[in-house]
């Protein structure tokens, strides 16, 4: 059965948060001003970012390049490394070097067996090529066979990230709760005005009261924002075990 976590989609849009989660939410000021595109876009933009935090991924696609240590025993099972970033998108290069950056062999791309959702990569010679795994290049492979470790031994350059038809919907929701809240924030205090719990109106005689839910500790969308915040409570925990421990790779 298909679940939110694989379920994807493409990145929330400034639309889908309108139509999903601030349904129903004045998005303009008392004299009909709508509420900026950019706002909702920064919203977004914030809520990616803090979700990536949470979670330890990258969501947006971009570009890393690590030095690795090289460690003897995760070599000898087979070049196993744990990149920083994941989920991985490709595995542009992989070389080995010496601290004075020269460099001493890139591995073939026909070699690399990529984990993408965990960010873990290992090296598996295939036929026709086994022969370079033994290059000494100058005499580095005895070398390193002799060392424990080398600091920095090896470069890597990968792309991590969700590809931008490919978010997960769980994620996707996490991020449109987190950014309508900000909203919540900004559009909560233009219901009366910020802070303004009651207010009163007079002409000739007859009058009107308004109250709000509104005061100076709490905004007009108060309750939607305790909502919110307990379904991104509950969700986080779901991703959390996902990302964080539910599909690691165990390495003997």
């Amino acid at each position: 059965m298909s679940t939110g976590i694989n379920r994807v989609e493409p990145l929330l849009s400034v639309d889908k948060l309108k139509s999903r989660f601030l349904f129903g939410v004045k998005l303009t000021d008392d004299d009909g001003n709508e509420l900026d595109k950019e706002i909702l876009e920064n919203a977004i933009l914030s809520a990616v970012s803090w979700l990536e935090h949470e979670l330890d991924i990258s969501i947006t696609p971009r570009t890393y390049t690590e030095n690795r240590d090289f460690i003897k025993t995760d070599y000898f099972n087979w070049g196993y490394l744990n990149l920083y970033h994941y989920p991985v998108v490709s595995v542009t290069s992989w070389k080995a070097r010496y601290p004075l950056n020269t460099e001493l062999f890139e591995y073939p791309s026909e070699w690399y067996r990529i984990y993408e959702e965990t960010g873990q990569l290992q090296l598996v010679p295939t036929a026709g090529t086994i022969s370079t795994w033994f290059i000494s290049a100058g005499g580095y492979m005895p070398y390193v066979m002799s060392k424990a470790s080398i600091p920095q031994f090896f470069e890597i350059e990968y792309i991590a990230g969700f590809p931008n038809d490919e978010i997960p919907l769980m994620l996707n929701k996490l991020i449109g709760l987190k950014a309508s809240i900000d909203v919540f924030h900004i559009v909560g205090d233009l219901i009366a005005g910020a802070g303004i719990a009651n207010y009163s109106v007079g002409l000739d005689g007859l009058s009107q009261s308004v109250g709000t839910t509104s005061s100076a500790t709490n905004s007009g969308y108060g309750a939607r924002v305790l909502n919110y915040e307990k379904a991104i409570k509950n969700d986080l925990k779901v991703a959390r075990r996902y990302y964080k421990g539910g599909i690691q790779m165990a390495v003997s």
